[in-house]
Order: C-alpha cells, then sequence, then structure tokens
C-alpha cells in the first residue's frame, strides 16, 4: 500500500530557493573605486567563493553590480548601478557580497503579481504550479512550475540577470534538503523567453521547471 504523506512542493521549492540566494560568498574591496570604475577586486583568495563560469549580481554597500569573475578581480557586465540602484564610490574594505534576489511565491489567478505589495522595484522570481504529476504516489510529486524573473526596473537586461541567477541556483540540483521536505531534482523545460507583460507591461524572462520532490528520508 503506498503511503500518502503531505507534500508541498511549492514550499519546497521555495525553501530551496531562499536558502540558495542566502550565499554566504563576501569579500573586501582591496582597493577604492570611483563611480565609474568598471573592475575591481577583493582580498587575496576571497574571489574563490564567487561563481566563476557565468555571469552574476554582488552587492557593494547599496549599489548592486552584474560582473563576471576571474580569480579575486571583477569585471562589470554591462553597467554600473545594476536594478534601480545608483552607481557609487566605494571604500578600500567595503563588502563585496554575492546579491539576493527576492523569492515571491504567485498564485496562478494573481499573475503575473504575486501579491498586491509586488511592484517590480527590486529582483524577483514569482511561481506557481502549472501542472504535471501533482499526486501524492510513491510519496513523490513532480509538478511543472511556471516561473517568471523579474528585474526590479524596465530595463530587460536586469530580468534576464535574474533569470541566469536563479538557472544558477536551481537547475540540475539534486538532493537538497530544506525544512519542507527534499528537492530531489530540478530540470527546466526550455530555454528562457524575454517577454513584456501584458497587464503590467513590465520586462520578465518567462520559464518552465519541473520539480521533483518528497520527504525528508528519515
Amino acid at each position: 500500500m503506498t503511503e500518502i504523506l503531505d507534500i508541498d512542493p511549492g514550499a519546497i521549492l521555495m525553501d530551496w530557493l531562499m536558502e540558495s540566494v542566502a550565499s554566504s560568498a563576501t569579500g573586501s574591496l582591496a582597493a577604492g573605486i570611483a563611480k565609474t570604475d568598471l573592475t575591481f577586486s577583493v582580498g587575496a583568495g576571497e574571489g574563490t567563493s564567487f561563481p566563476k563560469k557565468r555571469s552574476f549580481v554582488v552587492k557593494i554597500d547599496s549599489e548592486l553590480v552584474k560582473v563576471t569573475r576571474s580569480t579575486d578581480t571583477f569585471t562589470v557586465d554591462g553597467r554600473r548601478g545594476a536594478f534601480g540602484t545608483t552607481a557609487a564610490s566605494h571604500v578600500l574594505g567595503a563588502t563585496v557580497s554575492l546579491a539576493n534576489f527576492s523569492v515571491v511565491v504567485g498564485q496562478k489567478e494573481k499573475s503575473p503579481q504575486a501579491d498586491d505589495d509586488f511592484e517590480n522595484k527590486e529582483p524577483a522570481v514569482v511561481f506557481w504550479i502549472r501542472g504535471g504529476d501533482v499526486r501524492i504516489r510513491s510519496s513523490t510529486v513532480s509538478p511543472s512550475f511556471q516561473v517568471e524573473c523579474f528585474g526590479g526596473s524596465d530595463d530587460p537586461i536586469d530580468a534576464m540577470a535574474v533569470y541566469r541567477a536563479l538557472r544558477g541556483r536551481l537547475q540540475g540540483r539534486t538532493g537538497e534538503d530544506t525544512d519542507h521536505g527534499e528537492l530531489l531534482s530540478a530540470t527546466e523545460e526550455g530555454h528562457g523567453q524575454e517577454l513584456i507583460d501584458p497587464v503590467t507591461a513590465w520586462r520578465k524572462v518567462l520559464t518552465y521547471y519541473t520539480v521533483h520532490s518528497g520527504p525528508l528520508d528519515g
């Protein structure tokens, strides 16, 4: 007889995204930078905790910057002051951290807005179950999630940056424990599509993920 378990795949996905974006990757500026500088470095060896094979977003004081990395040196990918923040000068020793993006659970009937307070003023990921295997069977479920990535601005580059950040944290993940269960695997069903939302005119990137979830072992 198959054991019937209460599995909330949306809560599992939410847990994983919130935990994975709260990265401990940090460093300190090895030298002060002006608001027009397009390269900067952190202390020796501090860069290794940041991504290397793709662009990502860092936070320096209140400024967000999309960058790529080579050892301990970061190169701005595009422009300073991303996601509606203001390019500024930063002093020696200022903290450089891998920027979190907000994760907002959206309900289908409320799409594209996740809730009444969401105004696309900060990077966000909105997702909901659109179909797939949502039955409690063999103790696992494999729903298909619709995911919309917003950049917090009118610039499509910002929405794409959030999409890439999401993909880097979710695509191909296996065996990730969360408070609500285990994320057994996550697979993107296609490539992200750059769109303009027909209701709000916000720039977004649309994608879909199949997320296989189950209870925690033991």
